[in-house]
């Protein structure tokens, strides 16, 4: 076998290379080929194979969830209107405004057909809760034990919404030359109670609820970021 020198070998003469030459220059060509392919072919698209299974399985995970919410829905509509019913039931048990003297005055009977002496029923500035709006009312009276109990549970069975509270009661000091009343039995001496009363009545985001509760809840939520915009600039 003739040996092979490679300083005789260039491109000129490239068609008498020896064979053995040849395939090995061939080889290394198909390699490179094979390598480059791969890195710039192929591996791109396992990139994005990969990624498509993931994505494929974020949007299995998001199918079953809707899905599952989907089956649910006839008993989430059931349960909104359960709701619905609710809160309209307590609407109506919400006074408008122009229900609000008679409550007053149904409260102010109470206390008079138990024999209570009225110090003091002083409606006080109607406060703004946004569903709702509070009307407190001060009252101070004066009766025995058994008096003053008739007059809170007849106030918390009305059938508007009444709550009651910072109580204060104390025994009633007579007054400075007032003749003093003989000792009473226990439970009918006179007491003094001051108390809080608060109905409500329900505003404009309460009426609108009623009739259409998707407009409510965007009239509430247009009226809480107004709220929060003063407030805001106050501070500013």
């Amino acid at each position: 076998m003739k040996a092979i020198d490679l300083k005789e070998l260039n491109l000129d003469n490239l068609a008498i290379w020896p064979l053995p030459i040849k395939a090995g220059i061939i080889a290394v060509c198909c390699f490179l080929i094979l390598v480059l392919g791969y890195l710039f072919g192929i591996s791109p698209l396992f990139d994005q194979l990969h990624s498509a299974k993931r994505q494929e399985s974020v949007l299995q995970i998001e199918f079953q969830t809707k899905e599952s919410i989907a089956g649910s829905l006839p008993l989430y509509q059931k349960q909104l209107e359960q709701i619905q019913l609710t809160l309209a039931g307590m609407v109506k048990q919400l006074p408008n405004s122009t229900e609000i003297p008679n409550l007053l005055e149904e409260i102010s009977k109470i206390g008079v057909t138990n024999g209570l002496q009225f110090n003091l029923f002083k409606p006080l500035p109607e406060k703004d809760a946004g569903f709702f709006n509070e009307l407190p009312i001060q009252i101070s009276v004066v009766g025995n034990y058994h008096q003053l109990g008739q007059f809170i549970t007849q106030v918390a069975d009305l059938n508007r919404i009444v709550t009651l509270a910072d109580f204060d009661i104390e025994p009633d000091k007579a007054k400075p030359g007032a003749t003093q009343p003989e000792v009473a039995e226990p439970g009918d001496e006179r007491l003094v109670m001051n108390i809080t009363a608060t109905t409500y009545r329900y505003g404009d985001v309460a009426a609108t609820t009623a009739k259409d509760p998707k407009a409510a809840a965007a009239k509430a939520k247009t009226k809480t970021r107004a709220k929060t915009t003063t407030s805001t600039s106050s501070k500013q």
